[in-house]
């Protein structure tokens, strides 16, 4: 009987362990609860799903173009990580499966552009909107983080020192720094 009672509560660890590595789900056209849990309850701003994925977790995002900020965009506001995660863009919001992403023809953009007045390569004109700093990333992540599968547009800065950045797998796109 005690074995049995072991065997149970041992399955029920391992059940709510595999829960609460679960996906958070990301999509800026969501209409449901807004909690993360599906596609049709996604997050609708990336800062919620980054302030509410666990350490280790995976956020899925759906195409379409997300600021930092959110519903409330300044030029000091960025995406920061608070810890270790993992992001991958390329959805289309309806996958089951990381590997069913197509990030080519689901293209997920982070944009700095509050506004969406940018000249495309022209770097003066309707900058001011902009955000300095479109992610940040701090001291309390590791080689641990993944971000994947984004286009990273339309940051602009003007603050010295203004640190730069690289990025694996995704594409920077019409991005300015000047000191």
């Amino acid at each position: 009987m005690k074995e049995s009672y072991f065997f149970l509560i041992a399955s029920l660890c391992l059940l709510f362990s595999y829960q609460s590595q679960a996906q958070v789900y990301l999509n800026w056209a969501a209409s449901g609860a807004n909690d993360g849990t599906s596609w049709t309850d996604a997050y609708n701003y990336i800062s919620d799903a980054l302030e509410d994925t666990p350490v280790g977790g995976q956020i899925w995002v759906a195409k379409g173009v997300y600021k930092p900020g959110g519903f409330n965009p300044s030029l000091t506001v960025s995406l920061e990580f608070p810890h270790d995660m993992e992001l991958y863009g390329g959805f289309n919001g309806t996958e089951t499966m990381l590997s069913q992403r197509d990030v080519a023809n689901n293209v997920t953009v982070v944009s700095g552009d509050h506004n969406d007045d940018d000249v495309p390569n022209d770097f003066q004109i309707n900058r001011s909107d902009n955000a300095r700093h479109i992610m940040w990333l701090t001291d309390t992540i590791t080689n641990a983080t993944i971000i994947d599968g984004f286009t990273f547009a339309s940051g602009s800065t003007t603050v010295t020192p203004a640190p730069a950045g690289g990025l694996v797998n995704g594409v920077m796109d019409n991005n300015r720094q000047f000191y």
